[in-house]
């Protein structure tokens, strides 16, 4: 079976369904102990731990983000299957170098920032182990770390619940976010664990230098504004708006999490199988695939917008009235991301990272003057207005960057290049 014929095998309807059923199953232990710590944390805490979430978010995006990508994307090129525990072990450091440099943040999140960076270092290491699983094409595998973590999460949720009830503080969370992702990569794959730990680490500078001296360095600073792009609202919130409207963005996001996860796992599988594609007629097919998806997937947003009105306040207990429009409006976004930012993949086979990051760059400027537009005036609502907009000029060019590649550039051209390299 050729390479496009294997990738096109993995994308079907039915398979990233599957992942998304195992991928919800996990989501949904995570967003029922979310409801617990809504429940239970003092709002102003709750405040601190969506703030740390971001910067958490931050920091794992434009390292671990930039790196896994790499990983998929340069495999063959740089021959990355004898060198992931170098690969690893370089974010690690790149890692610990903005730690320091963020030390600033400790004037806002004080005692905190250590449990943030120990959450940081626990999700490269942890992202970085499913990563491997993703560029094999092996989902299920990918799917199960991310039920193993949820698990251990949950447990330690309602183990912290009994124990603390509303005296839950938000140290204790992020400790049981980086134990439960530590933890279930040893509890599931603790081989795997062991060798990218104790593995090798002579190439280290040669993986560091790639993100500098080729054309992925454009794809490393892609990285960096996306996770930029990804966070701006909740530090746009934090400087413009009150607790009140930043802890209420933070309600909504939970639920948003989750209509998120249909475009991670459509992303997941795509990234990977769209890199293997020999053909242009290959990618064609994957994304036939993909609209199907969409006309199945299209009607749960629209439900789930509309049940909102009912479902937050019974959760929350109505201390965030303004959430239900948050996550209406955050629903718009995630249904218009599935549909074009699958297409970001296509840009990425072509190598075409310039493209890409000037994109993100001029969608992250967009997002700023959103934000500072919209936050003071409209609270949690104005920055989801920001989100959705912003996020729809990003995936709008990268849909028809896509398009004018495949109409114009052979695939055959990358493919010799590749084995050239």
């Amino acid at each position: 079976m050729s390479q496009g014929n294997e990738a096109s095998r993995h994308y079907s309807v039915r398979n990233t369904l599957g992942i998304l059923v195992l991928d919800v199953a996990a989501k949904v232990l995570v967003a029922g102990a979310g409801l617990l710590i809504i429940r239970y944390m003092a709002p102003n805490l709750f405040a601190d731990l969506t703030l740390a979430g971001s910067v958490r978010n931050f920091l794992s995006g434009v390292f671990a983000a930039s790196f896994n990508r790499i990983y998929i994307v340069g495999y063959r090129r740089f021959r990355l299957a004898t060198s992931a525990s170098s690969l690893l072990a370089a974010q690690f450091l790149l890692l610990a170098a903005a730690g320091a440099a963020f030390l600033p943040l400790v004037l806002t999140l004080g005692w905190l920032y250590p449990f943030v960076l120990g959450w940081v270092f626990s999700q490269a290491f942890f992202d970085f182990a499913r990563t491997q699983h993703q560029q094999q094409l092996e989902f299920r595998t990918f799917a199960l770390f991310e039920i193993a973590k949820s698990a251990l999460f949950v447990a330690g949720v309602l183990a912290l619940a009994g124990l603390r009830g509303e005296r839950m503080g938000a140290a204790e969370v992020m400790l049981l976010h980086a134990v439960s992702m530590v933890g279930a990569v040893f509890v599931f794959s603790p081989a795997e664990a062991v060798a990218l730990l104790r593995g090798p680490k002579r190439e280290i500078w040669s993986h560091l230098r790639v993100m500098v001296g080729t054309e992925y360095k454009y794809l490393f600073i892609y990285t960096i504004l996306l996770s930029t792009l990804a966070q701006i609202d909740v530090f746009m919130l934090r400087a413009r708006a009150d607790d009140q409207a930043l802890a209420a963005y933070g309600s909504a996001f939970q639920y948003y999490a989750l209509a998120v996860l249909l475009v991670s796992a459509v992303q997941a599988i795509l990234l990977p199988a769209v890199q293997q594609a020999a053909t242009v007629a290959d990618i064609r097919a994957l994304f036939r695939k993909h609209r199907k998806l969409l006309l199945l997937t299209a009607p749960l947003f629209f439900i789930g917008a509309w049940i909102a009105g009912w479902i937050l306040p019974l959760v929350d207990r109505g201390k965030y009235p303004e959430a239900v429009l948050t996550l209406r409006i955050l629903a718009a976004s995630a249904f218009v991301s599935l549909a074009f930012s699958p297409h970001s993949t296509i840009v990425m086979r072509f190598e075409d990272f310039r493209f890409q990051a000037g994109v993100a760059l001029a969608a992250l400027f967009g997002a700023l003057g959103l934000q500072l537009l919209l936050v003071p005036r409209f609270g949690a609502a104005g920055a989801a207005i920001g989100v959705l907009l912003s996020y729809a000029l990003l995936n709008g060019a990268n849909y028809a960057r896509a398009a004018w590649l495949l109409a114009r550039r052979p695939l055959s051209d990358l493919i010799r290049e590749g084995a050239e390299t």
